[in-house]
């Protein structure tokens, strides 16, 4: 009688193979921010510097890639090292109204990190250039 073990390799190969994937999907890093939008006043030809808190609420570290931003007047500055599951870490914000008209400014930045649930996060900044 001949035994076949190739199909018992194969079925443990899918388990382990859906065993990993599950772990890919539910342990990834979430990052959160207390609020989506955030609202700065910043004089007509100033600079404007603000830090953004931020709490990883997933069960992996968090590391941001890449901040973006649809304009030069506004930049998002981040920490290179990871931040571990439930502790908090900052984005730092510039914001240069030189040129800018008086008023409420939108500016979005786009934060890339190493999740696999949600790659890219928006944060709405709104910036009300005074006199």
């Amino acid at each position: 009688m001949k035994v076949n073990l190739t199909k018992p390799i194969a079925i443990k190969m899918k388990t382990s193979l859906i065993i990993l994937l599950s772990n890919l999907i539910f342990f990834t890093p979430i990052f959160k921010f207390n609020s989506k939008s955030h609202h700065f006043s910043v004089k007509l030809g100033e600079t404007l510097n603000a830090e953004v808190e931020f709490v990883n609420n997933g069960d992996e570290n968090l590391l941001i890639k890449n901040i973006s931003s649809t304009c030069t007047c506004t930049i998002g500055a981040f920490s290179k090292e990871s931040i571990e599951p439930k502790k908090t870490g900052f984005v730092q914000i510039t914001f240069h109204s030189i040129g800018k008209r008086l008023g409420l400014q939108k500016q979005p930045l786009i934060i890339e990190i190493n999740s696999v649930k949600k790659r890219f996060i928006k944060l709405e900044l709104e910036f009300d250039v005074i006199k």
